[in-house]
């Protein structure tokens, strides 16, 4: 099947968004070229040590270790501004965009997408709309942070991670148990904490990517920085996304812009200064025609042309401080696990919605349909050991649109038993102005040397947490959860790799006003197998709903078979292998466009059940500093939705660059 080409770029860009871009980033780049001067004055930072002449890495790990011995800025990696993974367990999961830059990756759901526990909700094009479920769980009940502090759409609703850009981060930790709960909320089911990019070597960097893909989609990336003295740190980014709607109102116009200053006042205390501009404009509800059975009410304006624009401002300052490493050496410091630790930040958003027909605002109902939200701030998170007990607490407060509180508070306590065995209890209150919500939660951790670790947790919400939403069909409809026990374990060595995690959740559902509860089951097997030359990573996912529940399919594969090559001593690394992924029959998870939020499928909208498999081909190279990919994707021609609405279909041809420069 093919769609006709559009003119989404020429008539679906909001002009004004992109005069508040253009304002918005010159004022930020007058304010964060102004900061490094004035630190740098008032702290005679100006000079710094004499570095080799030019050194020309891969990642930053192999940078770190060519210059470690004059100029490494140390514990950076060790305790970044905002982590939370400190212990170094085998249970805690992350990638860095240093893990990634052999396969083509174009913003962070593409990397979520390859090692999420849980069912994949995409559009077709890099920016499209996107989500991830675990548990049989609501897109919306996974919470993302930036350095700690939330990261939330207007009027509360999700960020949208199908827009950050991959040289946006440094890191991304998956926090789940108990951590995930204390910092993401009762009924965060998992919780996904970005850091900012870190620069541990002293010298200039630059990144530069480019990627051509399927429905003409491009996409252009850099991130300048520079350390201007071993303590302070300033760095510039922007990626250009774009499509041009290919598939059927399906397309993304995009501009990201980036800007950051890290100063380590003195050892133990590191302060950074972040903004970020986002400014998309995409369709809002792909593959539909002004004949599609939606709604009686103004279906001229939801069908066809409906898009949905996104402007989003956040300012980020972040602190860290470890007390106890005031006036010392930081470089004799390789644990801090044990030492007691603040994280804060003060933050400020403001996040705009808008439903657009060409360029003017939809009128559905006769309301123009834009929601927005200025909200102001303050996040605090300590780590302190009390003997052998341990305390983690959170502390958050925000307003929005200078009426509307939010207080978050959570405690979690640890007490090891045994060498390997720790046990930990806590529980978090969120009171906010449209619902409340509050958990108390357990677990234990326990391991075996450097290769078993084994975590179980269980919480059991208190309060009604599910939040009704009316939909396009004036039905009302929200999803929360009543309890939730998960059991997750990992095997690890050498390159071999196990991780099994089961759950059982006791979920709520509201539908047309009524109240429901449901028990779902799944486990999720994931795992990397290196057979003589072959590596193979995959992963199984499988669901057991109620009868007649089909949101999600039952059963979900996928892997990555491959050939690592490493020629030429060490200058040219090729990878060549196939991806391959399939997924049961299942009904396709809704995303709302009037309100921007994920439902779960109404039979009269989604009658048509969806089987299918995918299967890519690809290969990367690493020649020098630079990585070239290329993917054939979905090899069968297969046509699929992973989102009603959102339908795929055709080959596509992808093609990815990155050059990373030190100097």
């Amino acid at each position: 099947m093919s769609e006709p080409e559009s003119d989404f770029h020429k008539s679906n860009v909001n002009p004004l968004h992109r005069g508040l871009v253009k304002e918005a980033f010159v004022r930020f780049l007058l304010c964060f070229a102004s900061l490094p001067i004035l630190t740098s004055v008032a702290l005679g930072q100006i000079d710094r040590p004499t570095l080799p002449d030019s050194v020309n890495v891969a990642t930053a790990d192999s940078a770190a270790h060519a210059v470690a011995d004059t100029s490494r800025l140390f514990l950076l990696h060790v305790a970044p501004p905002g982590a939370v993974h400190q212990e170094g367990q085998l249970l805690n999961r992350s990638f860095s965009k240093f893990d990634i830059p052999d396969r083509i990756q174009s913003t962070l759901f593409d990397p979520l997408h390859s090692r999420f526990e849980g069912y994949i909700l995409a559009g077709s094009v890099p920016g499209e709309l996107g989500g991830l479920s675990y548990a049989a769980g609501s897109p919306d009940d996974i919470a993302y942070n930036f350095n700690g502090r939330p990261l939330s759409g207007p009027r509360g609703k999700v960020y949208d991670y199908s827009l950050y850009p991959i040289e946006f981060l440094e890191e991304a930790e998956y926090l789940k148990g108990g951590a995930g709960i204390l910092y993401g909320g009762a009924t965060a089911l998992t919780t996904v904490n970005i850091l900012q990019p870190q620069f541990d070597v002293e010298g200039s960097y630059l990144r530069l990517i480019f990627g051509k893909g399927g429905a003409a989609s491009s996409r252009a990336e850099g991130l300048f920085a520079r350390n201007l003295s071993r303590k302070t740190n300033l760095s510039v980014g922007f990626r250009r996304l774009f499509s041009d709607g290919v598939y059927q109102n399906q397309g993304v116009d995009g501009l990201n812009i980036y800007t950051s200053l890290l100063h380590r006042y003195q050892a133990g205390l590191t302060l950074s200064l972040t903004g970020m501009v986002t400014d998309v404009a995409r369709g809002a509800n792909g593959g539909l025609t002004s004949e599609s059975p939606l709604s009686s009410v103004s279906s001229s304006v939801v069908n066809d042309t409906l898009v949905e624009g996104l402007l989003r401002h956040d300012v980020t300052a972040t602190f860290r401080w470890i007390p106890e490493l005031a006036g010392s050496d930081e470089s004799e410091v390789s644990d801090i696990s044990s030492l007691s630790r603040i994280d804060g930040n003060l933050y400020f958003s403001h996040a705009e919605r808008s439903l657009l027909v060409g360029e003017r605002e939809a009128l559905i109902n006769g309301l123009p349909r834009v929601v927005q939200g200025d909200m102001f701030g303050v996040n605090g998170t300590l780590s302190k050991q009390f003997g052998s007990t341990k305390l983690k607490a959170v502390l958050r407060g925000e307003i929005e649109n200078g009426r509307e509180a939010l207080l978050h508070a959570g405690l979690l306590f640890t007490q090891p038993i045994r060498p390997t065995f720790t046990i930990g209890a806590g529980g978090v209150v969120t009171d906010k102005s449209t619902a409340n919500s509050s958990a108390l939660f357990v677990e234990f951790n326990a391991s075996v040397a450097d290769s078993f670790a084994l975590r179980g947790t269980g919480r059991y919400v208190i309060g009604d947490d599910a939040e009704g939403v009316s939909d396009t069909l004036l039905v009302l409809s929200g999803e929360g959860t009543a309890w939730m026990g998960e059991l997750e374990g990992v095997w690890k060595k050498g390159e071999t790799s196990l991780h099994i995690n089961g759950w059982i959740r006791r979920g709520i559902q509201l539908v047309s006003g009524s109240r429901n509860e449901y028990t779902a089951f799944g486990t999720a097997v994931s795992g990397l197998i290196p057979i003589d030359f072959l590596r193979v990573n995959w992963q199984a996912t499988g669901t057991i709903l109620p009868d007649g529940d089909q949101r999600f399919p039952q059963l979900a594969a996928k892997g990555d078979v491959y050939i690592p090559l490493h020629l030429l001593n060490g200058a040219l690394d090729l990878d060549i292998g196939t991806t391959v992924a399939w997924q049961s029959s299942f009904l396709g998870i809704e995303y709302e466009p009037i309100n921007g939020r994920w439902l779960y499928p109404i039979e009269e909208k989604v009658s048509e059940r969806q089987k299918w498999a995918l299967i890519d081909l690809f290969a990367s190279a690493r020649i020098g500093t630079a990585y070239l990919n290329l993917t054939l994707y979905n090899v069968l021609d297969a046509e699929y939705r992973t989102v009603s609405r959102y339908p795929t279909t055709g080959r596509a041809l992808r093609f990815g660059i990155t050059w990373t420069m030190i100097d």
